[in-house]
């Protein structure tokens, strides 16, 4: 029963990991199309966008 629940965490783990990088892909393309981040990304980074506009 642990190696079962074992390979779900590790499946889990992986698929967290994965939804991630797809989500940092997104933001990446919609950048580069676009030329401006998404709004989470904006809010996450406000000081640091501030910063680099003034």
């Amino acid at each position: 029963m642990k190696a079962y629940y074992k390979k779900n965490a590790i499946q889990f783990i992986y698929s967290v990991c994965s939804i991630l990088i797809s989500l940092i892909r997104i933001n990446n393309f919609l950048t580069a199309t676009i030329g401006t981040k998404p709004m989470f990304i904006t809010y996450v980074n406000k000081d640091l966008i501030i910063r680099n506009t003034a």
